[in-house]
């Protein structure tokens, strides 16, 4: 970037700098865009929702040297997305065009993702350096190295073929309307880096998931609940982030609360409402007791279509106090939101005044399953080698369908010598 300016990492919540890592870094020739289009797409992106998209922009000068370079490529090294933002201007720096060179090879080496924008100017004039563009890069060359000219021109040639977004396409050249194109496009890529981590190894879940996901696809005037319920180790907790993943990419802002029975015996239920509301409103102020929590939900949720996973709520009186604190009522949330709720007491579904749409038992698994899970964990295949097929069927009738059972014994038993199994 031009200009000399600092390294400053900063994201909706706390900011930083040196070697913190991000995840979106924006090039940009600073007299062109700075105060306009740049400065609105980075407040778009770090207010965009629950993802906690953190930027990396360029705002105060330091001196250029080599804490400057550092700085500047290792803060693209250390992002997943960049955006060059081609203005008519951006070629007369040298240093926006080492920023694109180092985005471009780290395109071709390692997944970074480069988005360009080219604003103003048209792809074509970058790539063959004609128009007003290739007017100002010719002016600047002068003073460029030859070896750094056969970078910026093949950087500047590479980058135009790319998918892009042409601020002259936008009609009337709404700059909102390109920013949300953008902001749009940054949480589709970034969606998978904040999955909830669900074992590859689960069984018999897709069509629980594929049924659960269809109907939630239909239309909704209220916001709806999600119950799954059943004794321990039946998998609820493994489904309800499976549904959760499926359903976060029509979410902007999505929480997910684990073990909250647990929680809730250490540090209270406003500890609870405290995680729900600084993941849904990062820069609210934490509440000091529960009924302040119960009535900043309430009141501030309501304009948000959320995505929320409650993870193991208790029955009896603190676990009707758990739901009432997190989502007593359908009206604390937009319409259209969708709550999760797993508990292994199906009364605390039956008692919430939150009515539950739907409700789903878990159940222990089936012969079938219940093979196929022991398998791939003792033997990381889904039959069993023949001579152990005996003994194998044996330990699977004791752990009566019981997926945290099957999981656990068969991973203890994975690499045990046969005399260990006989």
């Amino acid at each position: 970037m031009d200009n000399a300016s600092a390294s400053s990492f900063q994201r909706p919540i706390p900011t930083g700098r040196g070697n913190d890592s991000h995840h979106v870094f924006l090039s940009f020739r600073g007299p062109d865009t700075r105060r306009k289009f740049t400065d609105h797409l980075f407040h778009g992106l770090a207010n965009a929702g629950t993802i906690p998209i953190s930027v990396f922009k360029d705002d105060k000068s330091i001196p250029i040297g080599e804490e400057f370079a550092s700085q500047i490529f290792g803060a693209i090294s250390r992002s997943k997305i960049s955006i060059p933002i081609i203005s008519k201007n951006y070629a007369t720096s040298k240093w926006c065009l080492w920023e694109l060179v180092r985005m471009m090879d780290r395109r071709k080496s390692t997944s970074h993702i480069v988005l360009p924008i080219f604003y103003e100017v048209k792809p074509s004039d970058v790539r063959y350096l004609k128009g007003e563009f290739g007017d100002a890069y010719h002016l600047s060359k002068k003073d460029y190295g030859e070896k750094d000219i056969r970078e910026f021109e093949q950087a500047l040639r590479d980058v135009s073929y790319l998918q892009v977004w042409d601020s002259e396409k936008i009609a009337d050249r709404r700059e909102g309307e390109l920013v949300q194109k953008v902001v749009d496009i940054v949480l589709g890529e970034l969606r998978n880096y904040f999955q909830l981590d669900v074992t590859e190894e689960v069984v018999g879940i897709d069509d629980q998931v594929k049924k659960i996901k269809n109907w939630a696809d239909s239309p909704a005037t209220h916001a709806r609940m999600i119950g799954i319920y059943g004794m321990g180790g039946l998998g609820k907790t493994t489904l309800a982030k499976a549904i959760y993943n499926e359903l976060s990419k029509d979410f902007v802002d999505c929480s997910y609360i684990p073990d909250i029975r647990d929680t809730v015996h250490h540090n209270g239920i406003h500890f609870v409402q405290n995680q729900l509301i600084k993941d849904i409103l990062p820069n609210e102020r934490e509440v000091s007791n529960v009924d302040r929590g119960i009535n900043l939900i309430k009141s501030r949720f309501q304009c948000k279509k959320v995505l929320i996973l409650l993870d193991d709520i208790d029955v009896g009186a603190k676990g009707g106090k758990q739901l009432q604190a997190l989502a007593r009522e359908r009206d604390w949330f937009m319409a259209g939101s969708i709550i999760i709720v797993t508990t292994r007491y199906q009364d605390v579904l039956d008692q919430s005044k939150f009515t539950v749409d739907y409700k789903y038992p878990m159940n222990t698994l089936d012969e079938v399953h219940s093979v196929l899970l022991f398998n791939k964990h003792a033997f990381r295949m889904s039959c069993s080698l023949r001579y152990f097929e005996e003994t194998s069927r044996e330990i699977i009738t004791t752990m009566g369908g019981l997926p945290l059972a099957l999981v656990v014994v068969g991973s203890y038993l994975f690499g045990k010598k046969i005399l260990k199994y006989g």
